[in-house]
């Protein structure tokens, strides 16, 4: 495939599916980065949506190194479907290959749930150097939703890192039992394996999104995230709060606890809050009309959770 010379970093993106939030997210990757190349890593239904599209259900995509392998080691050790845990982990194989087959150095690997309201180019002016960037889930698990690679053989050595987790089985239930939680469940996940290999591999720099501002500006680790923050009126009680928002300029501000507006560089729609993106993609403030969005979204998230292991 034929890719197309910019000046800007790559935004990557590895999505299955064309979901109206995936057309948000690529949209206003767009509208902040002229000069970036967007590239969809992606399946058949999603092939128009970017210029620079993968498929990797083609068995001939030179994106497809270790995958196979992969998943004949993979072992299911979480509360979430074994498809969409395994397919979180494989997107780093992906983008791993990918920067190798286009010979990058760097790129922003973004998820699909993610809308920019800054140049990425600005953001890497302000954390230049380090090998990978992430917001914190807990004290155990990094959040790559917004991971800004720097060092390719950073990417390399925790895909590494992961293939010979699985390999370990050993390691593997080490891992299982450092992550169980309340009543036995287990959640091994890319946030963790991302943790583990940042604490055994600390010569590589790493970037680590504040959750409150500092300054003017803030890296959103989640919109559901409101601690010091105005939350939406329009939750009602009924679902989780999240963020009040206002926009300028087709950029974003949260507002803090003292109703001051501080801009977000980007904004993670962790969850059910993915029905937010598309009004605020427009710039579209909330109404009620986002209580009853919000409430369908609930609901069909609840009715398609898969049941948790006992």
């Amino acid at each position: 495939m034929t890719t197309h010379k910019t000046q800007g970093v790559p935004i990557v993106i590895v999505h299955r599916g064309r979901q109206d939030y995936l057309k948000a997210c690529i949209s206003k990757a767009k509208q902040h980065n002229r000069d970036s190349a967007i590239i969809l890593i992606g399946d058949a239904s999603n092939s128009d949506l970017a210029q620079i599209h993968y498929n990797i259900d083609c068995e001939n995509s030179p994106l497809l190194n270790d995958i196979a392998a992969f998943r004949r080691l993979y072992t299911h050790r979480s509360g979430l479907s074994s498809s969409f845990e395994r397919f979180c982990i494989e997107r780093w194989l992906l983008i791993r290959n990918l920067m190798a087959y286009l010979d990058l150095e760097t790129c922003c690997a973004i998820d699909s749930d993610v809308l920019f309201f800054s140049g990425v180019q600005d953001i890497l002016d302000e954390i230049p150097g380090l090998a990978m960037s992430f917001g914190r889930w807990d004290q155990k698990m990094l959040l790559p939703h917004f991971n800004l690679i720097q060092r390719r053989d950073a990417l390399e050595s925790f895909c590494i890192f992961a293939i010979e987790t699985y390999k370990n089985k050993s390691r593997l239930n080490k891992l299982s039992m450092e992550s169980s939680a309340d009543g036995g469940r287990t959640w091994i996940c890319d946030m963790l394996l991302f943790w583990k290999w940042s604490q055994e591999n600390p010569h590589f720099k790493l970037a680590i999104y504040k959750e409150q501002p500092s300054g003017n500006s803030y890296f959103d680790p989640s919109i559901g995230r409101t601690e010091g923050f105005t939350y939406s009126a329009f939750h009602l009680g009924i679902v989780k709060k999240w963020k009040k928002l206002s926009f300028q300029d087709a950029r974003a501000f949260a507002h803090d606890a003292n109703n001051r507006l501080v801009q977000t560089k980007f904004i993670h729609y962790h969850g059910i809050f993915k029905f937010l993106m598309v009004r605020h993609a427009r710039g579209k403030e909330d109404t009620f009309t986002c209580l009853f969005l919000a409430i369908k979204a609930k609901l069909i998230y609840e009715l398609s959770r898969p049941l948790r292991k006992k």
